[in-house]
């Protein structure tokens, strides 16, 4: 069985923008194991901007980053690979939180679909049977419709 392991990259660039000196970068283990669904449940993957507890994040505007890499055990060496994780649980209340505060904060960034099928293409253009049953999209909650106009069938 495969040997995984999990590295975030603390890079530190203080010294480099203010004395000109190289970045620190500091590499710590947070999670070693086999079993990549073990990973996927205790740091689900998300699509929110800003939920996904091993995604990019920065603070004092950039100068120290957080980042994560991915290995895998081939023979002797730890070897760089994609992100193994896979979604496995529904969208937790954190997520949801996350998600309303973008919407909140940056309401320019997106855009739901039409109010009356949900599809991001539409633009109010559509023409719905009253017997075309709403379906909701487990992920983000949009509104699909049975006859595959929506968010993710488009007739």
């Amino acid at each position: 069985m495969s040997q995984y392991r999990v590295i975030k990259v603390t890079t530190n660039d203080f010294g480099a923008y203010n004395y000109g000196k190289p970045s620190e970068i500091d590499e710590q283990v947070v999670w070693q194991g086999s079993d990549t669904d073990e990973l996927s449940r205790q740091y689900p993957p998300s699509k929110i901007f800003g939920a996904d507890p091993l995604g990019h994040s920065e603070i004092e505007d950039g100068l120290i980053r957080f980042d994560y890499r991915y290995e895998r055990l081939e023979g002797d060496a730890w070897v760089k690979i994609d992100d193994p994780r896979r979604r496995l649980t529904p969208m937790t209340a954190v997520e949801r939180e996350i998600d309303a505060e973008n919407r909140r904060l940056y309401p320019g960034d997106y855009w739901d679909g039409c109010e009356v099928c949900g599809d991001g293409n539409c633009y109010g253009e559509c023409q719905l049977d009253e017997d075309d049953p709403p379906m909701e999209d487990s992920l983000y909650g949009l509104t699909s419709h049975a006859s595959g106009r929506g968010p993710r069938n488009r007739r």
